[in-house]
This record gives structure tokens, C-alpha cells and sequence, in this order.
């Protein structure tokens, strides 16, 4: 049986308030997953992500929740494709939704962005995918500041 790899086991995840968790996977599907779980279970939720707002409803049931993309792309009034941004477009009926767009660059915006979130959701989930993005606009030691204030507020 050369050639063969034994998979990596599905774990089930159950979200404790004030933790935070490491899903490493190459392409971000089981996060997702877990996420959805705890949207069916009516938790608030805020996704952080690389991946844009229209991919992420398409792939994945989670209703209205915030996406916060990490972009380089400007806004939609600054000529943003209408596909990019999950606004209707061809005849197409996008739900209302809050989604922002940080440039990767941004830090202390993306922190006010979770910040806020968690300060009106007790429960709240966030999911954070695409933390290599950041690693590439911004240095390692501003980077580490921001995850280790990000947590501390998490614990808190």
C-alpha cells in the first residue's frame, strides 16, 4: 500500500465561550463547518476573511452574518465589481448583510471591527481566515500584538 495516507481525523469542536481555537487545513472548509454549526445553534457570529463575501455565501449557509473581507480591492463606490461584494447583480437577490472591507494593512481597524463585535455579543463567534494575508502587509511583530490583544479581549 505505498502512496497511501492515512487522513487526519475529523474532530467535532464544541465552542467554549472565551477560547480561542486553531483549525489548520489547507483550504478553509471545516472552519466553516464549525461555524455554520454554531449559526444553526443561533450564536452571533462575524467572519473574518481572504476569501470575498459572494464566495462564502455561495459555499456555505451562514444567513446574515458579517463577513469582514481583507482586501486590497477598493469599496464598491470606488468601482468594486457588484459579484465581488455579494450585491445582486443579472437578475441575482443577495440578503442584506453588514460586510465591511479592511485593507490588510489596517490593524487597528480590523481590531475595532472584532472588538465591537464582541463587546455586543457576549457568545459571539469569530471566525479568522486568512491570518497568512496579513503576515504578508504586515510586520511580524505588529502582527503578533494584534492576536495577542485580540485573544486577551476574547478571554475577557
Amino acid at each position: 500500500m505505498s502512496g497511501l495516507t492515512e487522513a487526519e481525523p475529523i474532530v467535532e469542536i464544541d465552542m467554549s465561550p472565551r477560547m480561542s481555537y486553531i483549525v489548520k487545513e489547507s483550504k478553509p472548509t471545516r472552519c466553516y463547518d464549525i461555524v455554520q454549526r454554531e449559526i444553526i445553534k443561533a450564536r452571533p457570529t462575524m467572519i473574518i476573511a481572504r476569501t470575498s463575501p459572494i464566495e462564502i455565501r455561495e459555499k456555505f449557509e451562514i444567513g446574515k452574518t458579517t463577513v469582514i473581507w481583507l482586501t486590497m480591492s477598493e469599496k464598491f463606490a470606488d468601482n468594486l465589481p457588484p459579484s465581488a461584494l455579494g450585491v445582486a447583480s443579472a437578475g441575482r437577490e443577495v440578503a442584506e448583510t453588514n460586510d465591511e472591507y479592511v485593507k490588510p494593512g489596517d490593524l487597528p481597524k480590523l481590531y475595532s471591527l472584532a472588538l465591537n463585535f464582541l463587546d455586543g455579543h457576549q457568545d459571539g463567534v469569530i471566525l479568522f481566515e486568512g491570518f497568512e494575508y496579513l503576515a504578508t502587509h504586515n510586520s511580524f511583530q505588529s502582527l503578533m500584538n494584534f492576536l495577542q490583544k485580540l485573544n486577551e479581549n476574547i478571554v475577557q
